[in-house]
């Protein structure tokens, strides 16, 4: 499985804003060394919020900001592996972020967005092994690179959606990203939700691009607030990454894909 966090958010539904749809990083080419189709790099299942249920509720907006943290936001994110494998989608996210969003309530418009998450606290449906290889050297190398950060840099407002370009700093690398968001904006409130994909090898995170998807789904909203829906721990699998570089997709020791 993979992960490759990449970040930034996403709102649901509100009085005035933008529509949504699921766009890919505008970053560098995909790497060469591997001949995967496209469609079995990209994940399946997203993290997103099951039909029919509550839409987010709105975020206070107050002197034209509104504080973001775990308690009224969330990012969560897919993974799967590569044919032959099951895709067998991997879902996970972060127990804690802060951010703030700059909102223009009289013209209804969202003028800024910046968020930092914690890395190290990843988590996954499966939990035990699988969420401490994500924070290991294999992937998010947690301990060297503790914090996600997401800086917009453009917000182009659009029929049905915002585009909100920005600089996202993962893994040591900063890149800039492209994503759609559904943004809705009341008399001080503020909801927002955004789905879209990062390719975790243009972070440098190569781990394996053989056996796992080199592109990760992610789900941004604010209005919800982030619950953990941690597992048992029970994992497939030998020789994991343990804090070991994997030298640069190598398995370590074995059977270690997530």
């Amino acid at each position: 499985m993979n992960l490759r966090t990449g970040l930034v958010f996403a709102v649901a539904l509100g009085m005035t804003g933008c529509g949504q749809t699921a766009v890919e990083m505008a970053t560098a080419p995909p790497a060469k060394d591997v001949a995967v189709p496209q469609a079995a790099q990209e994940p399946q299942n997203r993290a997103t919020t099951p039909a029919g249920a509550a839409a987010p509720a709105a975020v206070a907006v107050e002197g034209g900001e509104a504080i973001l943290s775990q308690e009224n936001s969330k990012i969560e994110f897919v993974g799967v592996h590569l044919p032959p494998k099951q895709p067998d989608p991997r879902t996970g996210g972060f127990e804690k972020l802060s951010g703030k969003a700059k909102v223009n309530t009289a013209g209804k418009a969202l003028e800024s967005l910046n968020v930092e998450i914690d890395a190290t606290s990843l988590w996954t449906e499966i939990g035990g092994r699988l969420t401490e290889h994500l924070k290991s050297p294999d992937f998010l190398e947690v301990r060297e690179f503790p914090a996600i950060r997401f800086e917009s840099t453009k917000i182009e407002p659009g029929q049905g959606q915002c585009q909100i370009t920005g600089r996202l700093t993962m893994h040591g690398v900063t890149r800039e990203i492209s994503l759609p968001a559904t943004v809705q904006i009341g008399a001080g409130s503020l909801t927002l939700r955004s789905e879209f994909s990062v390719d975790r090898l243009d972070y440098g995170i190569k781990y394996d691009p053989n056996a796992v998807g080199n592109k990760v789904s992610l789900t941004a909203v604010i209005g919800e607030k982030t619950q953990p829906r941690q597992g048992g721990g029970g994992f497939g699998g030998k020789g994991r990454g343990k804090g070991k570089r994997s030298g640069g997709g190598q398995k370590p020791g074995g059977e270690a894909t997530p």
